[in-house]
């Protein structure tokens, strides 16, 4: 029975042993559990605020490419009406050059019917002073 008892009491104080070991392994556990769940909760709260920075920043983005491209729609716009107004302006040079040109060739026209007009003129002149020379010669 001693045997026994002492056999008792040993497996009852390796098993105390081992329940400690293993309380202690609970413990240990346990801890790093609630280390990591800290750290974990952390890191969550972190990432929440790196997706709300993220979030806010592509919103930003997308405003300012929205009024980029209201932007880029009025400068393309401008550029049309440019154009546009160019291409009339264009238009109407070209007319009055046209225009200039052929009053260039209606004055110059009348340049050498004036220049004509004075040699007929001249030569009206001379016939005048020929006739009035003869008329002179007769009646003397």
């Amino acid at each position: 029975l001693t045997d026994e008892v002492t056999k008792l009491e040993d497996e009852h104080k390796k098993l105390n042993e081992e329940f400690n070991n293993m309380r202690l392994k609970y413990t240990e556990l346990t801890d790093r559990l609630q280390t990591a769940q800290r750290e974990d909760a952390s890191t969550i709260v972190s990432l929440q605020q790196q997706v709300e920075k993220l979030t806010a920043s592509e919103k930003e983005w997308r405003i300012t490419k929205r009024e980029l491209e209201q932007e880029v729609d009025g400068l393309q716009r401008k550029e049309r009406q440019g154009t546009a107004t160019v291409t009339s302006l264009q238009q109407r040079l070209d007319k009055e050059r046209e225009d200039a040109l052929y009053l260039l060739y209606e004055l110059e026209d009348s340049k050498q019917q004036v220049v004509v007009g004075q040699h007929q003129l001249q030569r009206l002149k001379d016939q005048v002073r020929d006739l009035q020379d003869e008329v002179l010669v007769t009646t003397s």
